[in-house]
């Protein structure tokens, strides 16, 4: 017994000893009495006891601390734009509560770090606004009954804010020059996001690409002057643009064509307009000439300070220009110049003159060799032929034998009278074709066919039969002859040689009709013959005998000389209620004297077999050796574009390659833009109104080639001021016509201000409304932060509050139109000076033009500066300005020079000036945008 015992106790304490157990966390046992050190028992009983009294104890272990994720080893964010997210994770043996808090450290270690504010959880976030740099974290986890433990270290890299570079105005693509004349400067406005500093470098090259040049030493800002001394050749120019955390951009590539100067050959001898006793006046149809008489002093076509009855000799050579040398004299024009009056012999009067013709508007005399006429309260003229007189009007007409070098004007003759004919007078009287002359009058009518139809042109001029009904007007010319006006001007007239089958058109030359009447049943029929030979007629239709509307309508020979009852067949019903005559008709065929723009619609044809001109520039065929080539006048076939889509001109002429455009044809163009105008007469000048819609009207124009071209010294007015224009042209009659380029250079800085310039990759002419005139293109789009649904730029003018109180706007100073006006602060009055358009260039880059003025928002770039308006602008980045929409929906504007438009002091009171500062961060410097309808 004893034996099993001892064996027992040996085997607890071997079970004891294997227990997995750690040296603090292992039971204590603990005896508290010892055994008998003899104990006696009788084999077979085990009635003795081993020991008195034995107890064991287990004593409860330390917590543990253990980490289970560790934070990232690396983390990379950009500057202000990201942040990076720390997270550490841990448990406690016992299940315990956790404390957490983050160290900074400026070494790679957890240990000797600094505690982060705040930073108690296991999840820590970085600053966002934090040093470009690298920082180091760790996190220190901790137990009320636990060892602190902490976390591995973990690095995060600053990285500066990546820059995004944006050019918003490329240099010139292609830049002509002539040798010794390069002084030209390549010009890039760009900029960096975040603010980043851009940085410049200009490359040459050999060939058309940007990626192979050589840098250019020294080039190294936005602006680059190309050498003075290059040779006749091209060349080819870029600039890489650089900013730190950038990617470089490159401009486009600019060629530059280096020419040299050419010589020219002398032009023609000068013609002599008009001469006085002491003056001389030439033709002047080409600016490129200017005239001498001396060789050496070389100017205008009128010579003034002459000495009378003296013989001058006058040359003309072609300019010195940019692209041409002068060239040698022309052969001389000899002129004398005409007596003083007081030295002139006199004429006698001439009698009276006679009467040649005359229908309700026209009247003619017989000429007078040498003689000069005029009617009755008008100014002399050279024509025999008086027209836009009135229907049925009594008027005297006088004659006087013209001055001469050595004679004076004769008194004037005794008057002729002369009654216009009758305006109106339908219906016709029967007549034959052995009547010399029935009672028919002129006046508008229907023309009515067989079938009830009636005949009319179509776009393309050609007549053919129709269902609507225009009105014609039949200007009795005597004779039963007529001319039949269609109701835009045009004359009924046949297309090429008279001959059968020859079609039937509306022209700008009059053909006279001959008209012969029949009694057919109750009402007269007519036939239409040709005047000048009477065996052709007009006819409707061709064997078929049906009037249908896509036939022509043409010209059969009458070989049987008789009233033809199955040819045209056609009736005339008078037209009596004035208000379906058109209103070109009444302002001015109805004896309007004064200058008028209506457009009339004037369509020509060319025969078929007409020739025509091979190299483009007219034909030499009888023309004597010496004599001057009129200035020809072509009809201009050049593409103008406005706001990206093709406009129509009504009125427009083209003389060496230079575009003359009617003014009210400009007008007409313009109307409804920001640069529409108005245009009148006031009795003495033509008066430009800016600003204002067009009120005229104007139809469509075909016009032809003519010589008829004289220089025009028209007198205009606009606001208040008296001018001409210096190369205004009257072309094919008194109409004025008008360089575009001019005419936007004089409306520069009005409230119709427009620039114009040449496309020549498109091969067309851009307008573009509302711009102060350079000739060079300027990038517009609509604005983002408008509704850009309407192409109207009145729907891009916006008032600027401030954000602070919105009762304030900006305003330009006293509604000045002056450059240099300050923007100030003020009540908000509605008025024009309070207006302004954004016009987007790029992105969020705009220029701001005020409405009043026409001129821009304009920065001098440095800091308490007052923002003013100009239109002299010598930097193109000192007119761009960022638009910042915030949070909350007002707007930052930033200039160029990364300066923020604010009010002066945050004074919310009139005359507050607006000036550049730094950003600040009260609401001084932010303003709403109110879109005016």
């Amino acid at each position: 017994m004893k034996a099993r015992l001892l064996t027992l106790l040996t085997a607890l304490c071997i079970m004891l000893s294997l227990l997995p157990v750690s040296a603090e966390e292992a039971p204590v046992i603990t005896i508290i009495t010892q055994p008998a050190s003899l104990t006696e028992v009788t084999q077979g009983e085990v009635s003795g006891k081993l020991f008195e009294t034995a107890s064991a104890s287990v004593k409860d272990p330390t917590p543990v601390i253990t980490i289970t994720k560790q934070p990232e080893k690396i983390t990379t964010v950009y500057q202000k734009l990201e942040k990076a997210e720390l997270t550490v994770e841990a448990n406690l043996s016992n299940n315990g509560f956790l404390k957490y808090q983050w160290y900074s450290n400026t070494t790679n270690s957890n240990i000797g770090g600094t505690p982060v504010t705040a930073a108690s959880r296991s999840s820590f976030t970085t600053p966002r606004y934090m040093e470009v740099g690298t920082y180091y974290y760790y996190c220190v986890i901790t137990s009320s009954d636990a060892e602190p433990v902490r976390s591995e270290v973990a690095t995060v890299i600053v990285e500066p804010e990546p820059a995004d570079i944006k050019i918003i105005r490329q240099p010139e693509e292609t830049v002509s020059l002539i040798k010794g004349n390069t002084d030209w400067t390549l010009w890039v406005i760009a900029y960096a996001s975040s603010n980043a500093e851009l940085t410049y470098q200009w490359y040459s090259n050999t060939v058309c690409d940007s990626n192979s040049g050589t840098p250019i030493l020294g080039a190294t800002k936005e602006k680059f002057m190309i050498p003075a001394d290059l040779d006749g050749g091209t060349y080819y120019y870029y600039c890489e643009l650089s900013a730190p955390g950038a990617e470089p951009v490159y401009t486009d590539v600019t060629t530059v064509n280096v020419k040299v100067k050419e010589s020219r050959n002398a032009p023609p001898a000068p013609t002599l307009e008009s001469k006085t006793s002491d003056s001389i006046t030439l033709v002047y149809n080409n600016l490129d000439i200017e005239f001498s008489m001396d060789g050496k002093n070389w100017g205008g076509p009128i010579f003034r300070g002459l000495t009378p009855y003296t013989t001058y000799t006058i040359y003309a050579r072609y300019k010195d220009t940019y692209t041409h040398y002068a060239s040698p004299a022309s052969e001389p024009l000899m002129v004398r110049t005409s007596k003083r009056a007081v030295d002139k012999g006199e004429q006698t009067a001439p009698s009276a003159p006679e009467l040649l013709s005359k229908t309700g508007r026209s009247v003619t005399l017989k000429p007078i060799e040498g003689a000069e006429y005029r009617r009755d309260g008008e100014v002399w003229q050279d024509s025999n032929t008086f027209y836009n007189l009135s229907f049925s009007t009594t008027y005297k007409f006088y004659a006087r034998m013209k001055q001469t070098d050595e004679l004076k004007a004769s008194p004037e003759s005794s008057p002729l009278k002369v009654i216009t004919e009758v305006s109106g007078g339908f219906p016709f009287v029967p007549s034959n074709k052995n009547m010399t002359n029935g009672i028919i009058k002129s006046g508008w009518a229907y023309i009515y066919t067989r079938d009830y139809g009636s005949i009319a042109p179509s776009n393309g001029g050609v007549v053919s039969p129709t269902r609507s009904f225009p009105l014609y007007y039949f200007e009795h010319l005597g004779d039963n002859k007529y001319y039949i006006h269609t109701a835009n001007g045009g004359y009924l007239s046949y297309l090429g040689p008279l001959k059968s089958n020859a079609t039937i058109i509306i022209s700008d030359k009059p053909c006279e009709w001959k008209i012969y009447g029949q009694n057919a049943g109750g009402y007269i029929e007519y036939n239409f013959n040709v005047a000048s030979d009477t065996t052709y007629y007009l006819k409707l239709w061709g064997g078929d005998g049906e009037e249908t509307t896509d036939s022509n309508v043409a010209l059969v020979k009458d070989k049987a000389n008789r009233f033809q009852r199955d040819g045209a067949q056609l009736t005339i019903r008078t037209q009596v209620a004035d208000e379906d005559i058109p209103q070109w008709w009444k302002e001015y065929k109805k004896g309007k004297t004064e200058p008028t723009y209506d457009v009339v619609e004037i369509i020509t044809y060319e025969a078929a077999n007409s020739k025509k001109p091979t190299d483009g520039q007219g034909t030499s065929e009888g023309i004597s050796s010496g004599e001057i080539v009129p200035v020809t006048a072509n009809p201009s076939q050049t593409r103008f574009v406005m706001n990206g889509k093709p406009v129509s001109v009504t009125a427009a002429y083209n003389i060496k390659n230079t575009n003359y455009l009617q003014l009210r044809a400009i007008a007409s163009m313009l109307n409804g833009t920001a640069a529409q105008f108005d245009v009148g007469w006031d009795g003495q000048y033509a008066v430009i109104e800016p600003g204002r819609p067009y009120s005229g009207t104007v139809t469509a124009t075909r016009l032809q080639s003519t010589t008829n071209v004289r220089s025009s010294d028209t007198k205009f007015k606009m606001n208040g001021e008296v001018f001409s224009f210096s190369d205004a042209r009257l072309i094919d009659g008194d109409t004025n016509y008008i360089q575009l380029r001019e005419f936007a250079q004089k409306l520069s800085g009005t409230a119709s201000q427009f620039n114009v310039y040449w496309d020549s990759d498109a091969g067309q002419a851009v307008i573009q409304p509302g711009l102060t005139y350079t000739g060079w293109p300027q990038i517009i789009e609509t604005s983002d932060d408008t509704d850009s649904s309407s192409e109207e730029s009145e729907k891009e003018v916006y008032y600027i509050k401030a954000s602070k109180n919105k009762n304030f706007v900006i305003d330009v100073s006293d509604a000045s139109e002056d450059d240099g006006a300050k923007l100030n602060l003020h009540t908000k009055t509605g008025n024009d000076n309070q207006k302004f358009r954004l016009i987007k260039m790029d992105g969020d880059v705009y220029v701001i033009q005020c409405v009043h003025s026409g001129k821009w928002w304009t920065s001098s770039g440095k800091k308490g500066a007052v923002l003013n308006q100009s239109v002299s602008v010598t930097d193109g980045s000192s007119i761009t300005f960022r638009i910042i929409k915030q949070a909350n929906g007002t707007y930052r504007i930033i200039d160029s020079a990364g300066l923020y438009v604010g009010v002066s002091d945050a004074k919310m009171e009139n005359g507050a000036n607006i000036i550049l500062w730094t950003e600040a961060s009260d609401e001084s410097q932010t303003f709403i945008l109110e879109r005016i309808e």
